[in-house]
């Protein structure tokens, strides 16, 4: 593989905008790698690419494994991993999105038991994690499933 100015540029740019998310510089520029790679990308060729040593390249391969962004190919008689963008990585992401919505609505609710009738600053502030995580989990499950009738997919499809 080799990186033209635009593909570099937009590896770059990878490495830019995740960060919000928590993700490293590193773990974005990779990730940007893996999306244009049109093979999975061996740990050597990802730090040639990206112009990294190998110590923070694996460490970000371990993190985007482990955020699901990822995943490890292995090849018979060979001892290297090789790492690429599953498919569904980003509808997945958004399935975990609304999970933990759902978490969050779960603990609202908790919260809502717990708190005293007369505390009513507390519990307005729970009605409004409750009533957001659920009306936010409600309207990401809806474009979830228009996503997956606009692709031709049904949400079984997926399971």
């Amino acid at each position: 593989m080799k990186l033209n100015t635009k593909s570099a540029r937009f590896v770059r740019d990878m490495g830019e905008a995740p960060q919000a998310g928590g993700v490293t510089p590193t773990a974005g520029r990779l990730l940007g790698l893996l999306l244009l790679s049109q093979k999975p990308v061996s740990l050597d060729e990802a730090c040639r690419l990206l112009g990294a040593s190998k110590g923070p390249v694996s460490t970000n391969a371990r993190t985007l494994l482990a955020l699901g962004l990822a995943q490890r190919v292995r090849y018979p008689r060979d001892r290297r991993d090789y790492y690429e963008v599953a498919p569904g990585t980003f509808e997945r992401q958004l399935s975990l999105r609304v999970e933990e919505l759902r978490a969050w609505r779960a603990v609202a609710a908790s919260g809502l038991e717990a708190v005293d009738a007369g505390d009513g600053l507390a519990r307005s502030r729970l009605e409004e994690m409750h009533e957001l995580c659920d009306f936010l989990g409600g309207e990401m499950e809806a474009m979830m499933g228009r996503w997956r009738a606009r692709r031709g997919r049904s949400p079984a499809a997926d399971i």
